[in-house]
C-alpha cells in the first residue's frame, strides 16, 4: 500500500470509527434575536458559524450575530476575544453567556466569544473537521489529475491539536506521475493573552522540486495579532530540524531552519458563504547559508447543500536551491474539490 494510500484509509477508518458511538441527546437550545429556536446538538462555534446538528435538518451553521443565547447542560470550553477560557456548561437568553462550573458562575457578552466546543471526555465529541476529492481529466492529452484534502482540529482546555493531509498528482502519459503530497499535524499549548507554544511535524514529498521526502520536526511560539468572531490572524517564529531525501538517491541531508510563519482565517456571512484559510511559511536555512524555502497553501470554501463544500485550493512551494538536478524552484497549483464537514 502507498502512503498516500494509507492516509486516505486512515481518514475513511476516521469518519467510520466514531458512527459506532452513540450520539448524545439533541437538547441544546439556541435562541435567536428575532425570538426563534433552536433544539438540536451544539457542536461548534468557530469563525462566526455556530454549527448545531438537528433531527429533522441535519447540520445546520447559524451566524453568530443572530443569536441571543445558547443552552446545554453539557460541559463546553469557550474561549474568549481576550484569550480567556472558560469550561462549564451553558445557559443565557439576553446576549450574555453565563458559565456554571462548580457552584461558580460568570456572565461573558456574546459579542466577546470567538469559539466554542464541546469538553466532554470521549474524543469524537472534541473532533471536527473536513474531507474533500477531486478530479479531473482531459480527453485530447489524456492527462489526469486527482486531489485529496483532510483537514481535523481537536480542542482540549489548554490545548489545539491539527492534522492536515494534502496530495495533488497529476498522471501524463509522457512523463508519468507527479506527486505532491503532505502531512502536518501541530499541536498548540495555549497561553494568556492570545499566545501559544506550538510543536510541529511534517512530512511532504514533492516530485518537482526534486524531494522523495522530507522529514522536519520543530518548535514555535506565536500570538493572534486579530481576534475576531470572524477571522483571525496569526504570526510564529521557530526552530525545526530537517532530515531530507534527494529525487533517485538513498543519502538523505540533515539541516536546521528558522520558521517565520502567518496564519489567516475569515469567515464571510453575506451570500455566498465562504470560508478563507491562507499560511505562509518562510524557511530561513541556518546550516546552509543563502537557501530558503517557502510555502503558500490559500483555499476557500463555499458552502453547499447540508454538510457539503465546493472548495478551491491554490498552493506555491519555493526553494531557490533545490536538491538534484533539472528541478524547478516553484511547483505551483490550484485544485479543486468536493467537500464534506464533520
Amino acid at each position: 500500500m502507498t502512503l498516500c494510500r494509507l492516509f486516505r484509509a486512515l481518514a475513511l477508518l476516521a469518519l467510520i470509527a466514531p458512527a459506532a458511538v452513540a450520539a448524545r441527546d439533541k437538547t441544546d437550545t439556541v435562541l435567536f434575536k428575532n425570538g426563534d429556536r433552536l433544539t438540536g446538538e451544539i457542536l461548534s462555534l468557530d469563525y462566526g458559524q455556530l454549527k448545531v446538528k438537528t433531527d429533522a435538518l441535519g447540520t445546520v451553521s447559524i451566524e453568530w450575530p443572530k443569536v441571543s443565547g445558547v443552552q446545554s447542560d453539557h460541559h463546553f470550553l469557550v474561549e474568549c476575544l481576550d484569550g480567556r477560557k472558560r469550561v462549564g456548561t451553558l445557559d443565557g437568553t439576553d446576549g450574555s453567556l453565563r458559565f456554571a462550573e462548580e457552584g461558580a458562575a460568570e456572565s461573558i457578552p456574546l459579542a466577546e466569544i470567538k469559539e466554542l466546543g464541546p469538553a466532554e471526555p470521549h474524543f469524537r465529541d472534541r473532533l471536527t473537521g473536513s474531507i474533500a476529492v477531486g478530479f479531473n481529466f482531459a480527453n485530447s492529452t489524456n492527462i489526469k489529475t486527482s486531489n485529496f484534502r483532510l483537514d481535523t482540529l481537536y480542542r482540549a482546555p489548554h490545548t489545539v491539536k491539527s492534522l492536515a493531509v494534502s496530495e495533488d498528482v497529476t498522471s501524463n502519459p509522457g512523463s508519468g506521475d507527479n506527486q505532491r503530497l503532505r502531512v502536518d499535524y501541530n499541536d498548540r499549548y495555549l497561553l494568556k493573552e492570545s499566545r501559544f507554544l506550538m510543536g510541529l511535524a511534517t512530512f511532504e514529498r514533492i516530485a518537482e522540486l526534486g524531494i522523495n521526502g522530507r522529514l522536519q520536526a520543530g518548535v514555535a511560539a506565536g500570538t493572534s495579532f486579530v481576534q475576531r468572531f470572524d477571522q483571525n490572524v496569526a504570526g510564529y517564529v521557530g526552530l525545526a530540524v530537517n532530515e531530507e531525501w534527494a529525487k533517485s538517491t538513498d543519502a538523505s541531508t540533515t539541516s536546521v531552519e528558522g520558521v517565520l510563519g502567518l496564519d489567516w482565517r475569515i469567515y464571510r456571512f453575506s451570500k455566498p458563504e465562504l470560508t478563507l484559510h491562507s499560511t505562509l511559511i518562510a524557511y530561513p536555512s541556518l546550516t546552509d547559508s543563502g537557501r530558503l524555502r517557502s510555502r503558500l497553501d490559500t483555499s476557500v470554501s463555499h458552502k453547499l447543500a447540508g454538510d457539503f463544500t465546493l472548495t478551491l485550493s491554490v498552493y506555491d512551494d519555493y526553494d531557490n536551491r533545490p536538491p538534484g538536478h533539472n528541478t524547478s524552484t516553484n511547483d505551483y497549483g490550484i485544485a479543486t474539490a468536493l467537500g464534506y464537514t464533520f
